[in-house]
């Protein structure tokens, strides 16, 4: 009996000396922001007990045990505050660490914003109106930095900016609050050449990741009616879309490619067909960035037979002008005003023997009107005074 007795009291003063080895664990926290958290949980132990089981209880509802190791990690990402508790369980002496509130995970601002434009064409120069939509999170006093993608900035809560170069604008909106927590949103803005009012379009291929699986395509150009096409191969990136701008410098036609949208990490060779309508010089050079496309176009199509019974008067133009014709059968007629550079100003339908053009909002300067109807078209050169 005596025995006995001894050898109950050495198992409870061995069960004592273990409860009494671990007190506390340490928890190392990585915060991301506010509203994400990584952390490693671990005790030190002295005595190596090979039957000892640690069970972590992370306060969310998720929970570990373990019997090899003295380590523990989880991932906070909903608001709010936990308790995480160590329970260390041997030969049924159990003992229990808490520490409450341990981990905050906070609401972090929810940004959004929108914009708007008067002109819905998107052509450059542009204004847009920047609507800040932010909802706040925990924290108060947000602080707001717009980055318009073109080295400008502003830390208005609403603001306006005004784009002054064609291409593709990443607009971000980073929010942060008195806490020190913060969010953002990002839209992709295009903004035009003015170069491309319909002047001409730029036709993308499917994407094809074998760049040797191409066909050669030689670059060259036709023209059909009076429309002057171009055709050629392009490389490029896989996941924008592909536009160009064009310039005229007298008889050369200069088109220069860019890219449209967010890019990926693989390029691409694309076909391209470039069509400008309503070309009616005696010739041109074509430059596609800069490389000549082919030599010197001719065999531009001729006037159309209907040019005699076109008259424009007063010319030079102060206001207004008349176009008048003798002959209705040409009705429908497309008047369309352009400038020595190619660039639409001014379209409308005649439909009248005897019809009144307005051009007092169009500056001083040589223009050339196009006409056209079901027999061909016809091309007048106006001076504006």
């Amino acid at each position: 009996m005596k025995k006995i007795f001894l050898f109950f009291m050495l198992s409870l003063i061995i069960a004592t000396t273990y409860s009494s080895t671990i007190k506390d664990f340490t928890a190392n926290i990585e915060y991301r922001n506010c509203n994400y958290a990584r952390a490693n949980f671990y005790y030190t132990n002295d005595t190596a007990f090979t039957d000892l089981i640690a069970c972590w209880d992370f306060g969310d509802g998720r929970e570990f045990c373990n019997s090899y190791t003295d380590a523990a990690s989880h991932n906070y990402s909903t608001p709010g505050s936990y308790t995480v508790t160590l329970t260390l369980i041997r030969k049924g002496d159990t003992t229990v660490i808490c520490k409450p509130n341990l981990i905050t995970i906070r609401n972090t601002p929810k940004v959004d914003f929108s914009y708007s434009v008067n002109d819905s064409s998107y052509m450059t120069p542009q204004t847009l109106e920047f609507n800040n939509k932010t909802e706040k999170g925990d924290g108060d006093s947000l602080k707001y930095y717009w980055d318009f993608g073109d080295r400008t900035s502003s830390t208005e809560k609403h603001t306006k900016h005004t784009f002054t170069k064609s291409g593709t604008y990443h607009v971000l909106l980073n929010v942060t609050d008195n806490l020190g927590c913060g969010a953002s949103s990002e839209q992709f803005i295009i903004i035009k050449d003015t170069s491309q009012r319909g002047e001409f379009s730029f036709i993308k291929s499917p994407c094809h990741q074998d760049y040797y699986s191409f066909e050669p395509v030689e670059k060259c150009y036709q023209i059909l009616n009076d429309t002057l096409k171009i055709f050629g191969m392009y490389s490029g990136n896989c996941g924008t879309t592909k536009t160009a701008t064009i310039r005229y410098k007298g008889d050369t036609i200069m088109i220069k490619s860019w890219e449209v949208g967010p890019i990926t990490d693989c390029d691409c060779r694309y076909n391209f067909e470039i069509n400008i309508p309503h070309y009616a010089k005696d010739s041109a050079i074509i430059l596609f960035n800069g490389e000549r496309i082919k030599s010197t176009i001719s065999a531009v199509p001729q006037v159309n037979k209907f040019d005699q019974s076109i008259r424009i008067y007063p010319n030079p133009v102060l206001d207004n002008f008349l176009l008048e014709t003798d002959d209705s059968s040409i009705f429908p007629l497309t008047m369309i005003i352009k400038d020595i550079n190619g660039r639409k100003i001014q379209e409308n339908t005649v439909s009248t023997l005897k019809t009144s053009v307005n051009t007092s909002d169009i500056q001083s300067g040589i223009y050339v009107l196009y006409l056209y109807s079901k027999q061909g078209y016809v091309t007048k050169k106006i001076i504006k005074i």
